[in-house]
């Protein structure tokens, strides 16, 4: 079990959860918390979660997170409709927002063909915060961001 205050919420808001996407790396767990807009890192040991926390990254909103295999994390940025990758040196690109059909951003996940640089994320078309107030249909929508997605392995 990991506990630590990063992983709480800070405000009142029942819309804003605390801790909310996760992807597993090779020696860390990446979080989003949406009510603090902090992206966090938390250590792994040989028996899981080893109590640290770090805050990645600050002032993103994120919802859920995915990994690639060059250490860039991806995160969906729900009520802002954007996709956002944060890359090991600490850079923040966006990579879409609204015109790319990032209505509403709430999940994504790489897609696992050997040679997939394919993300696909899903969306609530904005019916939280609606661009331009007008919601959109939800939908799944697929990027092609010329990187593969971290392997999927399974720890012993």
């Amino acid at each position: 079990m990991l506990r630590h205050d990063l992983l709480g919420k800070i405000s009142a808001d029942p819309m804003m959860p605390g801790v909310n996407g996760i992807a597993l790396g090779d020696d860390a767990m990446w979080l989003t918390n949406t009510d603090r807009a902090v992206v966090l890192r938390a250590g792994l040991g040989a028996d899981g979660p080893d109590g640290s926390v770090d805050v990645a990254a600050e002032h993103l909103r994120g919802d859920d997170i995915a990994l690639d295999e060059d250490g860039s994390v991806y995160v969906t940025t729900h009520i802002h409709n954007t996709l956002v990758r944060l890359d090991p040196d600490g850079q923040r690109v966006a990579l879409a927002g609204p015109e790319q059909g990032m209505h509403g951003a709430t999940a994504c996940a790489f897609g696992v063909g050997a040679e997939d640089t394919a993300l696909f994320v899903t969306t609530t078309g904005g019916i939280l915060m609606p661009v331009d107030d007008v919601p959109r249909e939800a939908k799944l929508v697929r990027l092609d961001v010329a990187r593969r997605g971290r392997p999927l392995t399974v720890r012993s």
